[in-house]
C-alpha cells in the first residue's frame, strides 16, 4: 500500500516497524501500545519511533487536559479555547523539541480533536423540544417518551480525546538522542504521561515523572 501524500517516505515502513515489534516484542511494549487507545483522566500517551531519518511522535490525550472541559463549548470563551487549541495542534509547531544537530523538520501534522457540532446542535434540538412539551401542557410525544425510556443519547461517547500525529524528517539522526515534550507545558491537569519509544538502538516503555518532560531516544 503507498503512502498517504505528503508522508515522509519511509512514514509506511516506520508503521510497519512499530507494528511488527509490537507483535514480537516485549510484554511491557505491548501493553504501551495497547493503553494508547485507553481513554483516562489526567493521563497522556506518546509514541515516538525513528526509522532511518524518519521520526514519527503520536500524542493521545483527553480533551480535559487540552480544554478544561469534556463536552461541547458553552461560552465564547470556551469556543475560542477549542479554536485556538485547534489550531495549536493542527498546525503541529512549539510542540516536540529535538537536538539542533539532528536537523530535523516537520514534514507533517494531522489532528484528530473531537466533534462536537452535531452534538450541539441535537441538545439545541432537543432543548427546543422542551419548551414545546411545556406549551402542550406537559404531554409528551410517544416518539419522546421511547427516547427518554431507552437513552437517546446512548449514541454519544462521553469521553472525548485528541490524537495528534507529527512526522519529522531528520537529516543527522545519529545526532537525535532525546526529544522534548513542550506540548505539555500549554496542557492542564495532566498527572502522568506514559511513553513507548522505538529507535534503532532503543526499545523502551517509560513512564516520567511531574518534573521530566525529556524522551530518551538512545
Amino acid at each position: 500500500m503507498g503512502n498517504p501524500q505528503g508522508w515522509p517516505a519511509s512514514a509506511g515502513a516506520l508503521a510497519l516497524v512499530m507494528a511488527v515489534w509490537t507483535a514480537a516484542g516485549s510484554a511491557a511494549a505491548q501493553e504501551a501500545f495497547e493503553q494508547h487507545g485507553v481513554h483516562q483522566h489526567g493521563l497522556v500517551t506518546v509514541n515516538a519511533a525513528l526509522e532511518g531519518r524518519a521520526l514519527r511522535v503520536e500524542v493521545h490525550s483527553p480533551a480535559d487536559s487540552v480544554l478544561g472541559f469534556e463536552r461541547a463549548p458553552r461560552s465564547a470563551q470556551e469556543r475560542a479555547r477549542v479554536e485556538e487549541m485547534n489550531a495549536w495542534l493542527r498546525s503541529g509547531r512549539q510542540m516536540i523539541l529535538v537536538p539542533a544537530a539532528a536537523r530535523c523538520r516537520l514534514d507533517r501534522a494531522e489532528l484528530a480533536a473531537p466533534q462536537w457540532g452535531a452534538r450541539h446542535a441535537h441538545d439545541e434540538h432537543e432543548h427546543e423540544h422542551e419548551h414545546e412539551h411545556e406549551h402542550d401542557g406537559g404531554q409528551e410525544h410517544p416518539q419522546h417518551a421511547h427516547d427518554s425510556a431507552t437513552g437517546h443519547d446512548q449514541g454519544h461517547d462521553p469521553h472525548q480525546d485528541y490524537r495528534i500525529t507529527l512526522d519529522y524528517h531528520c537529516e543527522q539522526p545519529t545526532a537525535l538522542h532525546w526529544l522534548q515534550l513542550k506540548l505539555l507545558e500549554r496542557l492542564r491537569e495532566v498527572h502522568q504521561v506514559r511513553v513507548q519509544v522505538l529507535t534503532p538502538t532503543r526499545q523502551a516503555s517509560d513512564t516520567l515523572t511531574d518534573s521530566t518532560t525529556k524522551v530518551q531516544l538512545r
